[in-house]
């Protein structure tokens, strides 16, 4: 603030603005106690103290708190800016100030989506994906076409029963006639993978061949030249009771040359449905895959690298074993061992592919006996578990295994 070679009229119009600026709450009364060089004028009209104020674009000064509504941080840069030029982006977690620059001059990574502005933050942890067609979706509301790798408004044409990777169709439910919804039985879902080794038949005609009310055929982008098999929810007595058809699909399946145990791209992942676990029993469950890590990769029969790739075994603290069963969630990526991403089921991923028989019971039995074991024990020690195996005559095909592994 600058005195010097003022008429009177200047300076009165000066003492007016610094009694003001005093009673307003911008200036303290003991501002003489500064040099001129450590005042400035505001943007509003105001004397303050520099040290008091904010710069922007290096010419405005704002007051800090009496002009704090005109004002906010921009989050990329680092530096006020004018509210009026400021949008409010949507990370998925907070809200933060940026420039509207950055959004308009497209190059920051901000968009549109439902009237706010959202950050790729936002984007991915809220399941957006850019279909081809352009455009911001839910990837619920678009289709995944594995022939170009990209997502489309439109479903990929098929082959035979085979769908698109992105495929839902809506479930129906596989009980025996002594079960019932109201006693809320537990339902699994099975996918298994296969790759087309002799090319003796086309993937269109195999899944024709397999093509059953309980299954379904979805693309899958890891595989090499193959598909998936995927069934709808099932219970684990319809499953005992229909043992012969799956003996037969696992028969068909390698007659016409195609393969799963013996390759590197393929799995076998088992749904449980989420609604059937309670906080503790899921955190039982989870727990017991942390604390036996060694009998989980045995009874996986996959290579530790391929387990690593496709179902990470975690190292978790006991609060976040905690934390994720409350919430029945919390995985950052669906490459884990135990899956808690999907909205209704709980996944299993550790199991190699296989198209034998006994291996491919003694998943489905290894699912089933740790969601009752987790349900009904406390102590999820191994020792207790494998007597409780022993126990019970449901759990033959893992029972064996067992034994024959000396686990």
């Amino acid at each position: 603030m600058k005195t010097q070679t003022k008429t009177f009229a200047e300076l009165r119009k000066i003492a007016a603005k610094i009694h003001k600026s005093i009673n307003d709450g911008y200036l303290p009364e003991y501002w003489k106690e500064y040099n001129e060089d450590e005042i400035v004028e505001t943007d509003s009209g105001y004397y303050a103290l520099m040290n008091n104020c904010v710069l922007i674009d290096e010419t405005y000064w704002l007051h800090s708190d009496n002009d704090s509504d005109l004002y906010v941080m921009d989050e990329i840069d680092n530096e006020y800016i004018f509210m009026d030029d400021a949008i409010e982006v949507n990370n998925g977690k907070i809200y933060y100030w940026v420039h509207e620059n950055k959004y308009l001059n497209g190059s920051n990574d901000i968009y549109k989506w439902n009237g706010e502005y959202v950050d790729d933050n936002y984007i991915n942890r809220n399941n957006l994906v850019w279909a081809y067609e352009g455009g911001l979706y839910h990837v619920d509301d678009v289709y995944y076409w594995e022939s170009d790798n990209e997502y489309h408004l439109d479903p990929e044409p098929n082959e035979g029963c085979i769908e698109s990777y992105s495929f839902k169709p809506s479930p129906k439910y596989f009980m025996t006639n002594n079960e019932s919804f109201k006693d809320l039985p537990l339902f699994m879902g099975i996918e298994l993978e296969i790759e087309n080794e002799k090319n003796s038949i086309s993937n269109g005609a195999m899944s024709e061949i397999l093509d059953d009310s309980h299954l379904y055929f979805k693309t899958d982008g890891s595989l090499s030249d193959g598909f998936e098999i995927v069934t709808h929810p099932l219970t684990f007595e319809w499953i005992k009771e229909n043992k012969s058809n799956f003996s037969q699909m696992l028969e068909s399946i390698k007659n016409n040359g195609f393969r799963s145990y013996d390759s590197t791209t393929c799995g076998m992942h088992i749904h449980l449905s989420k609604k059937n676990f309670g906080a503790w029993h899921l955190y039982r469950f989870l727990k017991f895959f942390q604390e036996n890590k060694d009998f989980i990769v045995a009874i996986s029969q996959r290579k530790i690298d391929n387990l690593k790739r496709w179902a990470n075994l975690e190292d978790e603290t006991n609060d976040t074993l905690i934390y994720k069963a409350k919430r029945k969630d919390g995985n950052n990526s669906r490459y884990v061992a135990i899956n808690l991403c999907n909205s209704q089921t709980i996944e299993l991923r550790i199991f190699r592919g296989t198209l034998n028989e006994n291996s491919f019971f003694k998943n489905i039995e290894f699912a089933h006996s740790l969601f009752v074991f987790s349900r009904d024990y406390t102590e999820m020690n191994i020792s207790n578990y494998k007597k409780f195996i022993s126990d019970n005559s449901e759990y033959s095909h893992l029972s064996k295994f067992i034994k024959l592994k000396n686990l």
